[in-house]
C-alpha cells in the first residue's frame, strides 16, 4: 500500500483523498447496501457532484446543508462540498422542522443537498434544494479546488443551553492535525484484503469524521450503514447493519459504549464484535467491566474529545490494568491540555478540575455567536504563553504520566447514546409549551452509571397539559435523542430552603414514580398470561410506566430507545428461552402484536444434542409455560 508523505498529511481531507485515489485507483474504497465502488469511481462521483453544485450557483466558502441517506453517493457529496471550498452542514432527516429551520437559517446555508428519499422532508421549506442525482452540463476548469488549512471543513450543530442549537465550525487544518495524530496512535493499516471499517454513525455526530475519512484516506475500505437504525428508525437499516457485522467483514469499528453493550446481548453480534481487530469507544464513559467483556479484541481504545476540539483530544489504549477505572488517555499530538480550578490555577496531580484544551484542533468558534465564542474560547496567559484555549466544561484529573481521568460534567450537559445534550435546552422547550410554568430534566442511569434515557417534570395545573401532549410538542423542536421518554406533569415542584427548585428531591421523586429498570428477571405468573400481556408487561416495566399500548404502537414510539431495547431482549429471553430470540427479531417485530405472533409461531425442533425432549421425557418448565399460553 502506498505510504502518504508528511506533506500530503498536512493537506485537506479532499487532497488526501485525491492522493489516495491517484495512488490506488482500482482498490475498493467504499460500499453500502447496494453497491461497492473503487477509489477512481468515488473520485469521479465527487467531481460530478462538485460540478453540479457549481452549476447550481453554490459559492465557495458558503455553507451547504447535507441531508442524505447513508450511501456512497452521500460520501461523494460530502467530499464534493468540501471540494468546492465550502463546509458541509449535516442535517438529520428525522429532525423536527423547527430544528432544521434553525440550523439552515443560522448558518445562512447556500442550499441543501438531498437525495430522492430526503427531498420530501423539505417540501414545505423555502430552501434551495440540490438533488445529488442531477446531472449538470460540463463546466470548464477543475471541478474541485484545494481547500486551505484555514478553510472550514464542516459545521456540526450541538445542543445549546439556551434552547437553540449552536453551530461548531471546524477547519481543515484541525482535521489534518487529528488524522496525523491518529496515525501515531492507531495500528498502521495493513495491506490485507480483509480490512474493513464499519462507518455507521450519524453524520451529525462528529466521530463520523474519523470513521469516514481517516480510513478512506489511509486505504482501508469502509462500509456505510446507519447505527441510528438501531433506534427504531428503519428495520431495513437494522437488517443491513446487523448483517454486515454478523458476516464477519468488519475489522474496525468506532462506536459508543451503550451500543456495544446492546450488541453484546445478541450472541451473533457479540461474536462479531469480539472478532474485531480495532475497536474505538467514544462519546460516553467506558467502564472496566465492559473492557473485560471485549477482551478478545486486540486493540481497544477509549477516545475522548468535544466537538469544539475536532472529535478527539485524548486517546487511551485499554488494557487489563484498567481495573478501577478506564482513563481517557494523554493529549494527542498537536494539542495541549490543562486542568484548572475555579480561579483558573492549575490543579495538583489527582485533583479534579475543568479541562482546558489548546492547539491545532480547536474550532474556529460558534457560527454567528461571538459572545459565546469569546466565553468558551478565551485567550489566556502572558507573553509567549498567551494563546487560545477551549473551556470544555468537563471535570478531569491528571496523573503524573499526563494521563487524564474523566469525572463528569461541571454543568447540565449529558451524553445520550453518544449525542451531546444540554438539559437546559430540553427544559427551555418544555417551558415553552403553553400552560407549563416550570420544568426540570434529569438523566436516567443504569447500574454502570451510563445514561439510558431522560425523565422530566413539568409544573402545570392547566387543563389539557399532559405528559404525552408535552412530549408531542417538544418533539417538534428537539431531535429524537433529546426527547425524554417520560414526562410527569405535577401541580407543584419541591423547593429547597432557599426557595429554589430542589432538584435532588425532585429527581428522587421522579425516579420513584418511574424507576430505573431493575434486574432482568422474567415477569411472575407467566403461565397465566397471554403472549400479548407478557410483552406489554415487559414494555411497561422497562419504560417505567403503566400504559395500555396500541396494537400498532412501536416500542420506540412509546418512549423506548436502543439502550432500553436491550433490557426488553434480556427479559423476553428469560420468559421465552425456547424462542431463540435475537436482537434483529425486535426490529422485525416492533409491536406487541407482532412480537406475540413471533413468540406464538412454532419453533423449529432442536437436535438431540441441543436437548430435544425424548418420548416419555418430562416437560421442561419452558415447555409447560408455552403449552399453557398456546391454549389461550
Amino acid at each position: 500500500m502506498p505510504s502518504m508523505s508528511a506533506d500530503v498529511k498536512r493537506q485537506s481531507i479532499v487532497e488526501q483523498f485525491r492522493w489516495r485515489a491517484m495512488s490506488s485507483p482500482d482498490s475498493v474504497a467504499a460500499s453500502d447496501a447496494t453497491e461497492r465502488v473503487s477509489y477512481a469511481e468515488l473520485w469521479h462521483r465527487t467531481e460530478t457532484v462538485a460540478r453540479l453544485l457549481r452549476a447550481r450557483g453554490c459559492r465557495p466558502g458558503q455553507p451547504i446543508g447535507l441531508c442524505m441517506s447513508p450511501t456512497v453517493t452521500r460520501l461523494a457529496s460530502m467530499l464534493a462540498i468540501m471540494g468546492i471550498g465550502s463546509p458541509y452542514i449535516p442535517i438529520d432527516p428525522g429532525y423536527p422542522d423547527g430544528r432544521i429551520r434553525s440550523i439552515v437559517d443560522s448558518s445562512a446555508a447556500d442550499g441543501v443537498l438531498v437525495d430522492e428519499v430526503t427531498a420530501e422532508r423539505f417540501a414545505s421549506m423555502p430552501y434551495r434544494l440540490v438533488s445529488a442525482s442531477e446531472r449538470a452540463a460540463d463546466l470548464t476548469g477543475p471541478a474541485v479546488i484545494e481547500p486551505g488549512g484555514s478553510d472550514l471543513a464542516y459545521i456540526i450543530y450541538t445542543s445549546g443551553s439556551t434552547g437553540d442549537p449552536k453551530g461548531v465550525a471546524i477547519e481543515h487544518g484541525g482535521v489534518a492535525n487529528l488524522f496525523a495524530a491518529l496515525d501515531a496512535v492507531l495500528p498502521a493499516p495493513q495491506e490485507r484484503p480483509d480490512e474493513c471499517w464499519l462507518a455507521a454513525a450519524s453524520v451529525c455526530f462528529d466521530l463520523s469524521v474519523v470513521e469516514l475519512f481517516w480510513p478512506l484516506t489511509r486505504g482501508i475500505p469502509i462500509v456505510l450503514a446507519a447505527l441510528d437504525s438501531l433506534a427504531g428508525k428503519s428495520s431495513d437499516g437494522a437488517e443491513f447493519l446487523t448483517g454486515v457485522l454478523a458476516g464477519g467483514r468488519v475489522t474496525h469499528f468506532f462506536v459508543t459504549p451503550s451500543l456495544i453493550q446492546l450488541m453484546l446481548q445478541d450472541h451473533t453480534l457479540a461474536a462479531a464484535i469480539r472478532g474485531l481487530r480495532v475497536l474505538i469507544l467514544g462519546g460516553e464513559i467506558v467502564q472496566p467491566e465492559l473492557i473485560g467483556r471485549l477482551r478478545p479484541v486486540p486493540h481497544i481504545y477509549n477516545a475522548y474529545g468535544p466537538t469544539e476540539a475536532t472529535v478527539a483530544t485524548t486517546v487511551h489504549e485499554c488494557s487489563d490494568r484498567d481495573v478501577e477505572y478506564v482513563p481517557i488517555g494523554r493529549a494527542l499530538r498537536g494539542l495541549d491540555v490543562r486542568v484548572v480550578d475555579e480561579d483558573g490555577g492549575d490543579c495538583p496531580l489527582g485533583v479534579p478540575g475543568e479541562l482546558l484544551i489548546a492547539g491545532h484542533g480547536l474550532a474556529r468558534g460558534y457560527i454567528n455567536d461571538e459572545e459565546l465564542t469569546a466565553r468558551k474560547f478565551p485567550v489566556l496567559g502572558d507573553g509567549e504563553d498567551r494563546r487560545r484555549w477551549y473551556r470544555s466544561g468537563d471535570l478531569v484529573s491528571i496523573d503524573a504520566d499526563s494521563t487524564l481521568r474523566y469525572h463528569g460534567r461541571i454543568d447540565g450537559q449529558v451524553k445520550v447514546r453518544g449525542f451531546r445534550v444540554e438539559l437546559g435546552e430540553i427544559e427551555a422547550a418544555i417551558r415553552a409549551v403553553p400552560g407549563v410554568e416550570e420544568a426540570a430534566v434529569f438523566p436516567v442511569r443504569d447500574s454502570a452509571t451510563q445514561v439510558t434515557g431522560l425523565i422530566a417534570a413539568a409544573k402545570s395545573t392547566a387543563d389539557g397539559v399532559t405528559g404525552d401532549a408535552i412530549t408531542a410538542r417538544i418533539g417538534q423542536v428537539l431531535p429524537w435523542y433529546a426527547v425524554p421518554h417520560t414526562v410527569r406533569v405535577l401541580p407543584e415542584l419541591p423547593l429547597a430552603v432557599s426557595g429554589k427548585l430542589d432538584r435532588k428531591a425532585l429527581e428522587h421523586r421522579l425516579l420513584a414514580l418511574a424507576p430505573v429498570p431493575g434486574p432482568d428477571t422474567a415477569p411472575s405468573r407467566l403461565a397465566e398470561q397471554s403472549y400479548e400481556q407478557i410483552v406489554a408487561g415487559i414494555w411497561s416495566s422497562v419504560l417505567g410506566m403503566e400504559k395500555a399500548f396500541a396494537d400498532d404502537e412501536r416500542f420506540f414510539d412509546a418512549g423506548g430507545n436502543s439502550a432500553l431495547l436491550g433490557s426488553v431482549l434480556t427479559r423476553l429471553r428469560a420468559a421465552f428461552p425456547e424462542a431463540n430470540l435475537q436482537l434483529i427479531d425486535l426490529y422485525r417485530h416492533p409491536t406487541i402484536s407482532a412480537m406475540a405472533a413471533r413468540l406464538r409461531a412454532p419453533v423449529p425442533p432442536r437436535s438431540p444434542v441441543a436437548g430435544r425432549a425424548r418420548p416419555g421425557a418430562r416437560l421442561s418448565a419452558a415447555d409447560r409455560r408455552r403449552l399453557a399460553r398456546r391454549a389461550k
